[in-house]
């Protein structure tokens, strides 16, 4: 069946198989997935699955809907495709074999999505001003779309989100140069920006030509990690 990915920052991510054919998302008790924040309208959208797919409508919501980025009304939804509804993220799976692949994995190894969990202790943000919701969501923004691009050789990009990536031979992200054996640098996420940490004691680590031990990222920081090149960048 076709079903949602739950991701929400701060939070595991978790499943939401698609049960019925017709069911409202927002915060109100009676919507078939229960969104538990204020930055969610009571009844924020509709999705309808009929024979020619799965279907999702805005409900007049207070933040809109949004699919891959864009702002929609109504939208027929493909495998793959990410929602933001408030501070949430959905991501939609389809219902072939194929689909059912999350990180490379088949999604049965995720938990079930339970509202409950963030209502009583996973979520403390039901009553925020506008000013510490628009950080949040910020924040989140920052999380799911910040990239590291490689400037040299192919064009390839990473993506930190909340776990470190680690550089060096013994990393995540191969690099070259002299001391880059193990893992000597590691960008992590400290709750509200992207950090870069030397972890290695003599490979050269530097941003914007300065060497450095760590350093909060800023949208364009040019990366110099041994003899490899990158620039740090956020979404608009």
């Amino acid at each position: 069946m076709p079903s949602f990915i739950v991701r929400v920052s701060g939070q595991p991510d978790s499943h939401f198989p698609i049960r019925v054919r017709d069911f409202v998302i927002g915060r109100g008790d009676d919507s078939g997935l229960l969104l538990p924040n204020v930055s969610v309208s009571r009844q924020h959208a509709r999705v309808v699955v009929d024979a020619a797919g799965v279907h999702i409508r805005d409900l007049n919501s207070s933040n809109g809907t949004l699919v891959n980025g864009q702002k929609v009304e109504v939208w027929d939804l493909s495998n793959g495709d990410e929602l933001r509804v408030g501070k949430f993220n959905l991501v939609f799976l389809g219902d072939g074999r194929t689909d059912q692949l999350w990180n490379g994995r088949y999604i049965g190894y995720l938990p079930l999505y339970d509202p409950d969990y963030l209502r009583t202790g996973g979520d403390a943000t039901f009553q925020m001003d506008a000013a510490t919701l628009k950080r949040l969501q910020r924040e989140t923004e920052m999380v799911d779309n910040a990239r590291i691009w490689l400037l040299s050789g192919e064009r390839k990009s990473y993506t930190p989100r909340e776990s470190e990536l680690s550089f060096g031979e013994g990393g995540d992200v191969k690099v070259e140069g002299r001391f880059t054996g193990g893992v000597v640098a590691v960008v992590g996420w400290n709750g509200r920006n992207h950090v870069l940490e030397r972890r290695g004691r003599f490979a050269k680590i530097e941003v914007n030509g300065e060497s450095v031990s760590a350093h909060t990222l800023r949208h364009g920081d040019r990366i110099r990690i041994g003899e490899t090149r990158f620039r740090y960048d956020l979404p608009a």
